[in-house]
C-alpha cells in the first residue's frame, strides 16, 4: 500500500507539471457579462454601489462559477487602457453615448469596470476572466466619429480584410499582418499584468472574421502561432507575478469544426498542445438543440479540457416572421416581438437543449446574452429575471435537466440570413439557411409539385429515447400553406404513423400570419427513437393553389419520468466527506485535543479509515465508477493514506465547504458526522467547534454541519446528500432534514440516560458497505436539498468576549467577510454563495 500511494503522489506531481492549463475548477459554469451596466450609468450618484448591486442581481439569479467580463473588442476597451483605446475617450460628437457614462463615472470614483468587477466577484468566490472579442465589427465602416472604431484601424486602413465578395463595409482587421497580432497581444498583456483577473477568454465568435472569408483554413497556422504567443505571454506574466496556478485561457469557438476552419481556428491543435483550459462551443445568439458536439468531444475529453456549450436567452432564429408566435410571451425588444427571433427560452426548452448537450459530451453550460437583462431593458423586469433564473437553474447540472419536462424545439435557425447581407450587417457569412458563422442549420422542407410522393426527412437530435425507451409526451409540427391535412403521409424513423393516431388543427391557434395545419402525435404512438431521428413527410397530393407547402418547426415535449442511472448509461461519481467525531468507536474530540504522539491518535485514525474504506467498497458495489474523498476533519492527520482503498481519489483544498464538488457528481456521502450543538441523545454534538461556536440558523431554521453540507452540495451544483453515518442522534437529524429516503448508518448510540454504546467494527463495516451500496443504487430517488439564496445566516457564540475575538479574527484574515454584529453574542450575514457559509 505504501508503494501504491507513493506512486499515486508521483503521478499527481507529473500531472500538475504537464497539464497546467486544465487545473481550474472543473467543470466551470460560465456567465458572460457584456458590460451592459456601463450603458445605464448616466447621472448615477453612487457608481460603485450601482455596479455592485447589478453584479449581486446577476449572482442571485444565475448559477455560475466563472464570470467573464468584456474588456476589449479587441482594440477598444472598457477598462483604463494604455495600450488599447478607452471607449469614447477620443473627442467625439454626441456626448455620453454607449459605455461612456459608466466609464467616466467609475473613473471619477477612482476605479474602472474591470478592476471593480474583478474585486467584487472574486470576493464572492468566482473565477474572473477578461473577455477579448477577436474581431468585433458592430461598426459597419471606419467612421472616426464612431467610438467603436479604433484609432488603430483609422491609422492603418490597409490592415482591413479584403473580402472576396466585394463588400465595401468590411471593418475587421486581418491577422495575417504581424502588426495586428502584436498590438492585440500587447492589450492582452496589459490586462493580465495590471489586473487581478484569473485569465482571459478569447471570443472567436464575435464576429469570426480573422482572414478573408475564403482563406480561413489556409491561414489557420498564422492564428495557431498567435495562440502559442498568447499562451507563452500568460505563462511569462504568471511567473513574474508569482502565481501559484497558471492563467486560465478559455476559447469561444464557432458551432462546428467546419465553421472553426472558416474562421481560421484550428481548435484541435490548440487543445492537443495543452494551451487552453476550456472550450465554449457557441452559436451566434441562440440555443440550438441540434448542435453536434461529438467532433469536439473527440479531442477535448482525452485532453481533460472543459467542453462547455453556449445557451442564449433567445431560442429563435434570425427570421422576423411570419409565422408569428401566438402561444407564448415573446420580445427581446419591440422589433423582435412576434417572430422566432423573439422566442425567449423557457425552462422546459432549456432542459431539452441541455439534455442533448450533456448527453453528447458537454461538461457544463455557458450563459450568453443573459447579463444584459438586469437593468432598464424591457427584458430586465422582475418577471423576466425570474424566467432567466428558472431556466438557467434548470440546466445547471445533468440531474436538474432530467428532473423536469423537456421540450425539444427545432427551428429554422438560418432562415432570413440572406436578408442581412452587407451593407445591412457586416456578418462573415450571410448565405440563406446558414448561421452568420457559416454553419448549415436545420432544413426547411418544401413540398413542391415535383416532390409529390417523395419522402422528405426532417432530422432531429434527441437525448430522450435514444436507447429505445418508450416515452410519454407529444410531438407537434406545423406545415404551412397546406390546404388539407390529408395531403400528408407521416412516419417517424421510417415507421408510418397510423392516421387515426394523428390529430390536426388549423395553425392559427398557436402560429399566426400564414395559413396551414398543426399536427400532433402522442409519443406513446411513435416507434422507438434512437438519438439521431427523422420525421418523414410525404406529400401525396399537391395543392390546388400556387402556394408551396413547407415545414420548418418541430416540437417534442417529453414528460418527466425517473431516469434510471446505470453504468451503461452514466458515469456515476460520488464524493465522500469525512469528519472525526462521528466514526465507529469514537467518543472524544481526539483530532483536536490529543497531543502528537498519543497512541490513541493512530487507533482513532484506523477506525475512521475503516469506515471510509467500507463506504468506498459499498459505492463500487452499488455501481459507482468514480469515488472521491475529502478529509474535512481537524488538521491533516485523520485518514491513514497508506491504508485507503486504492480506488479512491483524493480531493484537496479548504477554501470553502465541499471544494472540488461540481455538477458532474451524482451524490455526496457524509462519513463520521455528528449532530448539531444542543442535540439531546447524541454523541459529541456540536457545530464546527465545541468550545466557541454554539448554534447556526439558515433562513431562520436551526442548522448544524449536516445542513451546511447539504446547502453547499445543493447550491449551484444541485448534488444531493445520499448517505450519512454517525450516532443515533446524527442519523435522526439527517433524516429529519433530508427526508426518509436518505440512507443513514448508525455506528454508535446514546441512550436517554446518557449511556454511550460504541458498536464494534465487525458490525459497522458490513452495515456501511450495505448502506453505501443501497444509497448509490437509489440515486434517482434523491433530490438536492431545497434552499433559497440569498441565504440568511445567524451564528450565536457562547459569550460577548468570544464574539469580539471571533469578529476581529475574521476581519483580519478574511477582508471580504460579510458578517455583521447582531447582539452581544450573535453575528448575521446575507450570503449570495457558499464562500462564507461557515461565517
Amino acid at each position: 500500500m505504501q508503494r501504491f500511494f507513493t506512486a499515486l503522489l508521483l503521478t499527481a506531481v507529473i500531472f500538475l507539471a504537464t497539464s497546467n492549463y486544465a487545473l481550474a475548477r472543473k467543470p466551470r459554469t460560465v456567465f458572460n457579462d457584456d458590460a451592459q451596466f456601463l450603458f445605464e450609468m448616466e447621472n448615477v450618484e453612487d457608481p460603485i454601489g450601482f455596479v455592485k448591486a447589478w453584479l449581486d442581481r446577476e449572482m442571485k439569479a444565475i448559477p455560475f462559477s466563472t464570470f467573464v467580463f468584456l474588456a476589449a473588442t479587441p482594440d477598444v476597451c472598457t477598462y483604463e487602457a494604455k495600450v488599447g483605446e478607452v471607449y469614447a475617450d477620443r473627442r467625439l460628437p454626441g456626448g455620453a453615448i454607449g459605455w461612456a457614462p459608466g466609464i467616466r463615472s467609475l473613473r471619477a470614483a477612482g476605479t474602472d469596470a474591470l478592476k471593480l468587477v474583478t474585486e467584487h466577484m472574486k470576493a464572492h468566490g468566482k473565477e474572473v476572466l477578461a473577455a477579448i472579442r477577436l474581431s468585433d465589427t458592430h461598426h459597419v465602416n471606419l467612421n472616426p466619429n464612431d467610438p467603436l472604431v479604433p484609432q488603430f484601424a483609422i491609422d492603418n486602413p490597409h490592415f482591413v480584410i479584403k473580402q472576396p465578395d466585394g463588400r465595401e463595409n468590411e471593418t475587421a482587421l486581418d491577422y495575417s499582418y504581424p502588426e495586428v497580432r502584436a498590438h492585440r497581444l500587447a492589450i492582452m498583456r496589459e490586462i493580465v499584468e495590471n489586473y487581478d483577473v484569473d485569465g482571459l477568454e478569447l471570443n472567436f465568435v464575435r464576429w469570426a472574421k480573422h482572414f478573408p472569408r475564403h482563406q480561413g483554413r489556409e491561414k489557420a497556422p498564422i492564428m495557431t502561432d498567435f495562440m502559442q504567443s498568447v499562451r507563452s505571454m500568460l505563462d511569462e506574466v504568471a511567473e513574474s507575478k508569482g502565481r501559484k496556478r497558471p492563467f486560465t485561457l478559455g476559447i469561444r469557438v464557432p458551432e462546428s469544426i467546419d465553421t472553426c476552419w472558416l474562421a481560421g481556428v484550428d481548435i484541435e491543435t490548440w487543445v492537443n498542445n495543452d494551451w487552453i483550459s476550456y472550450i465554449v462551443v457557441s452559436t451566434w445568439n441562440n440555443t440550438d438543440p441540434q448542435m453536434g458536439l461529438a467532433e469536439f468531444t473527440r479531442f477535448a475529453k482525452p485532453n481533460k479540457v472543459d467542453l462547455i456549450v453556449v445557451m442564449g436567452n433567445m431560442m429563435g432564429s434570425l427570421n422576423t416572421g411570419p409565422p408569428f408566435i401566438l402561444d407564448r410571451p415573446v420580445a427581446m425588444s419591440a422589433d423582435h416581438a412576434k417572430s422566432y427571433l423573439g422566442m425567449l427560452l423557457t425552462p422546459s426548452e432549456a432542459r431539452g437543449a441541455a439534455a442533448n448537450f450533456y448527453t453528447w459530451g458537454a461538461d457544463s453550460i455557458s450563459f450568453w446574452n443573459v447579463g444584459v437583462h438586469f437593468g432598464k431593458l424591457a427584458t430586465g423586469t422582475t418577471e423576466q429575471i425570474e424566467r432567466m433564473r428558472q431556466w438557467t437553474h434548470a440546466v445547471s447540472s445533468k440531474r436538474q435537466v432530467f428532473d423536469g419536462t423537456r421540450t425539444y424545439r427545432y427551428l429554422p435557425m438560418g432562415k432570413g440570413m440572406s436578408t442581412r447581407a452587407p451593407p445591412f450587417r457586416n456578418y462573415p457569412w450571410y448565405d440563406e439557411g446558414h448561421s452568420p458563422l457559416g454553419h448549415k442549420n436545420g432544413p426547411i422542407i418544401q413540398f413542391t409539385a415535383e416532390s409529390e410522393n417523395e419522402r422528405q426527412a426532417f432530422p432531429f437530435l434527441m437525448a430522450d429515447g435514444r436507447k429505445g425507451q418508450k416515452l410519454d409526451g407529444l410531438m407537434t409540427f406545423w406545415v404551412y400553406n397546406l390546404e388539407s391535412p390529408d395531403q400528408l403521409k407521416i412516419d417517424v424513423n421510417r415507421t408510418r404513423i397510423d392516421p387515426e393516431h394523428i390529430s390536426s388543427a388549423k395553425s392559427g391557434l398557436r402560429r399566426g400570419g400564414i395559413d396551414g395545419y398543426r399536427f400532433e402525435i402522442s409519443l406513446a404512438r411513435c416507434p422507438a427513437f434512437s438519438g439521431n431521428n427523422e420525421l418523414g413527410l410525404t406529400l401525396i397530393s399537391s395543392n390546388q393553389a400556387d402556394a408551396v407547402p413547407y415545414m420548418e418547426e418541430l416540437e417534442v415535449v417529453v414528460e418527466n419520468s425517473p431516469r434510471k442511472i446505470s453504468k451503461a448509461d452514466d458515469n456515476i461519481k460520488i464524493m465522500i466527506a469525512v469528519d472525526t467525531e462521528g466514526p465507529t468507536g469514537v467518543n472524544e474530540y481526539w483530532a483536536r485535543n490529543l497531543k502528537d504522539g498519543d497512541p490513541k491518535i493512530e487507533y482513532y485514525r484506523s477506525l475512521l479509515t475503516n469506515d471510509v474504506n467500507a463506504t468506498i467498497e459499498g459505492c463500487f458495489q452499488g455501481g459507482a465508477n468514480e469515488v472521491y474523498l475529502r478529509d474535512d476533519g481537524f488538521r491533516d492527520r485523520n485518514v491513514i493514506l497508506d491504508d485507503l482503498d486504492p480506488r479512491v481519489k483524493l480531493v484537496s483544498g479548504h477554501d470553502f465547504l465541499l471544494q472540488g464538488l461540481d455538477n458532474t457528481f451524482d451524490g455526496v456521502i457524509l462519513v463520521g458526522l455528528h449532530a448539531m450543538e444542543g442535540t439531546n441523545q447524541a454523541v459529541l454534538p456540536h457545530t464546527w467547534s465545541s468550545s466557541r461556536r454554539r448554534q447556526y440558523w439558515f433562513n431562520g431554521q436551526p442548522a448544524g454541519e449536516i445542513a451546511a453540507y447539504a446547502v453547499a452540495a445543493s447550491h449551484q451544483h444541485s448534488v444531493p446528500i445520499i448517505m450519512v453515518t454517525g450516532c443515533n442522534g446524527t442519523c435522526s437529524e439527517a433524516t429529519e432534514l433530508l427526508g426518509r429516503k436518505l440512507t443513514t448508518v448508525e455506528v454508535k448510540s446514546m441512550s436517554k440516560d446518557g449511556a454511550i454504546t460504541l458498536y464494534p467494527t465487525e458490525i459497522t463495516f458490513p452495515r456501511i458497505v450495505a448502506g453505501a451500496k443501497h444509497a448509490v443504487q437509489q440515486l434517482e430517488e434523491m433530490k438536492p436539498y431545497p434552499v433559497e439564496f440569498p441565504l440568511h445566516v445567524r451564528l450565536e457564540l457562547k459569550d460577548k468576549e468570544t464574539t469580539d475575538g471571533y469578529i476581529q479574527w475574521r476581519k483580519e484574515n478574511k477582508p471580504a467577510w460579510p458578517g455583521r454584529r447582531a447582539g452581544d453574542n450573535a453575528i448575521e450575514a446575507e450570503l449570495l454563495d457558499i464562500l462564507h457559509l461557515i461565517l
